[in-house]
C-alpha cells in the first residue's frame, strides 16, 4: 500500500504514514472496498415443454407427415423465441420425418429392401 497523499510505500497495518503524518485509516475509511465481481454461471435448464421434442422424434418415425408438421411448427416457435439449440432439434426431427416420409425403405426396415421381405 502506498501514502494517499505522498506515494511512500507505507504497511497495511499502519495508522498513519511516517513520511508526512498523512491519517491512512481515514484514508482506507473513504476509499471503497474492492471486491471480486460477481460471476453468473449459466445453468443448463430444459426449457418448459421439453416433451414436445422427444413426442416429435416419435410421431416422425410412426407417422412421418404429423411429426414433420408438429416439429415445423415447433422449430417456428423456438426460433422466435431465440432458442437456437431446441430449433434446431426440430429442424433434424422434421428432416428425419420428411426422409422417412419420402423414403419408404426407412419407413418398412432396411430388410425389406435388401431380402425383398
Amino acid at each position: 500500500m502506498r501514502c494517499p497523499r505522498c506515494g511512500e510505500p507505507v504497511s497495511q497495518f499502519a495508522a498513519g504514514c511516517a513520511i508526512c503524518g498523512a491519517d491512512l485509516e481515514a484514508a482506507r475509511a473513504a476509499r471503497p472496498e474492492r471486491r471480486m465481481p460477481a460471476v453468473s454461471v449459466p445453468r443448463g435448464r430444459l426449457p418448459r415443454d421439453w416433451w414436445m421434442l422427444p413426442v416429435s422424434a416419435l410421431l416422425a418415425l410412426a407417422f412421418p407427415l404429423a411429426g414433420a408438421l408438429l416439429a415445423g411448427f415447433a422449430a417456428r416457435q423456438r426460433d422466435l423465441s431465440g432458442e437456437r439449440g431446441m430449433r434446431n432439434a426440430f429442424v433434424a426431427v422434421a428432416v428425419a420425418a420428411v426422409a422417412v416420409l419420402l423414403i419408404p425403405s426407412l419407413r418398412f426396415g432396411a430388410a425389406r429392401l435388401l431380402y425383398g421381405v
